[in-house]
């Protein structure tokens, strides 16, 4: 059994499962080729399929799975969940730690091991990222000197800068985040009402969303933007 340290979504490669209100994650560039071997077959086989709308290499860059299963979305059997936890060393995590059925239903590891030990069959699902495709997604050729993506702290230039409107009920739009990417470097930050300034977002809620299609996010203009948040652009 493989077995692969937890890491920050900044270690881009990264293997993850889902399903049953329980997430499993496995970090490493180990762990990511022992996964796409793994899932390559599976999708040979037909036993893979994109939950096209949750991903957004089918939904959004058009990326056909036959060519490849890194960054899809694919709905996986429980089994086969089973069996890739037997390759690889998943950390056990709720998808909402702080909800009330987390709270009231122990530890994630054990939820799990609840579900394979009653032989359950419930709906989960599974992606894997590398840090080459997250770079080509966000538009950026791969760095070819480093293992992970060094987030710069610069002043980006304007026309370089991408906005997205974090969404609440009913699709209102409740916070800007900026983005920008380079060729080795990624910057992330969200405007702090409290601060009233721009602050750096080390939970990457942007490159996840862009990346994943996780999180309710709308990629908007600077001149809609500055519609919507003008304190955000007074100077």
């Amino acid at each position: 059994m493989k077995t692969e340290s937890p890491n920050s979504f900044s270690g881009e490669n990264s293997v993850k499962v889902f399903g049953s209100s329980v997430v499993g994650q496995a970090f490493g560039i180990e762990a990511f080729k022992e996964a796409e071997k793994f899932l390559t077959l599976l999708s040979s086989k037909g036993q893979l399929k994109c939950r096209t709308q949750w991903c957004r290499a089918c939904s959004l860059y058009k990326l056909e799975l036959s060519k490849g299963v890194v960054g899809h979305v694919m709905k996986i059997s429980f089994p086969n969940v089973i069996k890739l936890t037997e390759i690889l060393k998943f950390s056990w995590n709720w998808e909402r730690s702080d909800s009330e059925w987390a709270k009231s239903h122990g530890k994630a590891d054990d939820a799990f091991k609840r579900l394979v030990a009653t032989k359950s069959k419930p709906v989960w699902y599974v992606t894997i990222q590398s840090e080459e495709n997250i770079m080509r997604l966000l538009g950026a050729p791969p760095k070819k000197d480093s293992n992970k993506i060094a987030k710069v702290m610069k002043s980006p230039s304007q026309d370089s800068i991408r906005y997205f409107a974090k969404l609440g009920a009913n699709n209102e739009a409740i916070n800007i985040y900026r983005f920008m990417r380079g060729e080795t470097a990624m910057i992330e930050d969200r405007w702090d009402i409290r601060s009233k300034s721009w602050m750096d977002n080390p939970d990457a809620d942007v490159v996840r969303y862009l990346t994943q299609g996780e999180g309710e996010f709308q990629e908007v203009t600077e001149d809609v933007a500055r519609k919507i948040f003008p304190k955000v652009f007074e100077k």
